[in-house]
């Protein structure tokens, strides 16, 4: 009867020590989110969870139509669950900018590039090594323009895109990722047209940080 009894005392001890082990275990997870707007696109985001509530790491994955991965942006986190670095990636993956918070909230540095036009400067990097562009552009054809802007955590942001050279135009948004943003307008005026875009972040931690970044570029039009 003592033999037994000890038997399940120590099999309640070792639940316990289960349990608590169970509790303490930090599990991965993954969130997939399909968007309709693009085609034969997914985004994934990864995160991990301890104690079923804080979430330590945010990773968003999209996988493009070949099936390669491709990131856009990551939140790396305090073992508080507060921000300690936000990061952003240009199209190929590279890492564009990056900001670090202390466990405040308040910004500590940041470097890079929150805001990178990715379909013009293609182009003009294909003219710069001399190979053929399909783009001739005249008055009444659309000029497509493609952003990866940064969703910088603690921040407003506000965005303002002109041409500088007809700021009567009309243009259309579409987003077609977490961070990326397709321009559409239809050109109306002969010559060199010059489009600016400016994307303002404003912070209310103790320095009121303010960033500010301008992408631009300039087409020819027939």
């Amino acid at each position: 009867m003592k033999k037994k009894y000890m038997i399940v005392v120590f099999n309640v001890i070792l639940g316990l020590i289960v349990l608590f082990f169970y509790s303490n275990y930090k599990k991965a997870y993954t969130l997939k989110e399909y968007s309709p707007d693009i085609k034969h696109e997914k985004e994934i985001s990864e995160y991990v969870i301890k104690n079923g509530e804080s979430v330590l790491h945010d990773k968003l994955v999209r996988y493009n139509e070949k099936g390669n991965e491709v990131v856009e942006e990551r939140i790396d986190n305090f073992p508080s669950g507060k921000i300690m670095r936000y990061t952003s990636y240009d199209d190929s993956g590279i890492q564009a900018f990056t900001i670090l918070y202390d466990e405040k909230g308040n910004v500590e540095n940041f470097k890079g590039h929150p805001l990178i036009e990715t379909y013009q400067n293609k182009i003009a990097s294909k003219r710069r090594l001399k190979e053929d562009v399909n783009q001739y552009l005249k008055v009444g054809d659309t000029l497509k323009h493609h952003y990866l802007i940064a969703n910088i955590p603690n921040a407003k942001r506000t965005l303002k895109i002109e041409n500088i050279d007809n700021t009567n135009a009309k243009r259309t948004l579409k987003k077609t990722s977490q961070i990326g943003i397709e321009v559409k307008e239809v050109l109306i005026k002969k010559g060199i047209n010059t489009i600016q875009t400016v994307v303002n972040y404003k912070f209310n931690d103790k320095e009121k940080t303010s960033i500010t970044y301008t992408e631009s570029f300039e087409v020819e039009v027939h």
